[in-house]
This record gives structure tokens, sequence and C-alpha cells, in this order.
């Protein structure tokens, strides 16, 4: 999977990576420390469907989730 990073000047880095499924994803990482987590309509990309906004523990603990061993 590529992922692609971007500086946003004054505001942080988005990394943007599309799914197996098509599906467009962006992880903005603010310099505040917190992320948002947004999902792109198929046939737009400047259009999000959905947002999740998550303090840095937030994403810490998700992170935590994804990449624990079962």
């Amino acid at each position: 999977m590529d992922v692609a990073a971007e500086l946003l000047p004054g505001r942080g880095v988005v990394h943007e990576f599309v799914t197996d499924e098509g599906a467009g994803v962006s992880v903005h990482a603010a310099r505040d420390g917190t992320f948002e987590l947004y999902t792109r309509c198929e046939d737009d990309r400047d259009t999000y469907r959905w947002r999740l906004r998550l303090t840095g523990g937030e994403a810490q603990t998700v992170a935590t989730i994804f990449t624990a061993r079962r």
C-alpha cells in the first residue's frame, strides 16, 4: 500500500492512502497533537464522507488496538 504524505505549513501533516476496497483515507496529524481521520467520496476527492477527531491519547489507543496480536 502506498501512503502519500503532504506537509501542511502551520497545520501539520496529512497522510493519504487507498484501501484494497478502493476507499480513500486521509489522516491529518495536526501540530496541536490531535488527529483527524477522514474517508473520501469516490467521485469527488475533495469531499469527505465522515471525519473522526481524536486526541493524541485516543489516537494512541486506536493504534494499540490495531497493532495488538491476538
